[in-house]
């Protein structure tokens, strides 16, 4: 009888940790899983890349676009674009006063030539196209040096992106 009555306890004492454990285990699954999802990315390598930005130009914080290890992130703001390696969203603001807000709409040629000016102002890259990206929006650009550029977007980003 004594047995019985001190492997309740036991048991008691296992079922409570197989439940605190759950409450510890998932949430550092789950964790894992969103890390894992928001790393995911392709990428390609040459000695010109040309990009071209596509509707919608809708990007949210996970996307991203690396050029040679530079990651450039989309900003709501025009401000910010002259502050870092930013480019713009889908419909920054362009003027704020008095609490009101001007916007206007982003295309392929607005974000193009953001990620041109920031390009040309590291010193490392040439623009190879200048009239063709002020019609289209389509940049083409190599490094000074010759070396190959290696560009890295997440899934699913808003631009064709390809090497020549």
């Amino acid at each position: 009888m004594q047995l019985i009555k001190k492997g309740k306890p036991l048991l008691k004492r296992l079922s409570i940790i197989k439940k605190v454990s759950w409450f510890i285990i998932i949430p550092i699954a789950i964790t894992s899983c969103i890390r894992g999802t928001s790393k995911k990315s392709s990428c390609i390598e040459g000695p010109e890349v040309v990009i071209l930005f596509t509707r919608p130009f809708i990007y949210s914080k996970k996307d991203f676009l690396s050029i040679d290890g530079i990651d450039f992130t989309h900003v709501g703001h025009l401000d910010s674009l002259n502050l870092g390696d930013y480019l713009p969203n889908n419909n920054p603001i362009i003027l704020e006063l008095n609490g009101k807000q001007a916007r206007e709409d982003s295309n392929e040629i607005t974000i193009g030539r953001a990620l041109a000016r920031n390009l040309k102002r590291t010193g490392d890259y040439r623009i190879l196209n200048g009239p063709e990206l002020l019609t289209s929006g389509k940049l083409k650009f190599a490094r000074k040096d010759n070396k190959p550029i290696s560009i890295c977007s997440s899934l699913n980003y808003n631009a064709h992106i390809g090497t020549n």
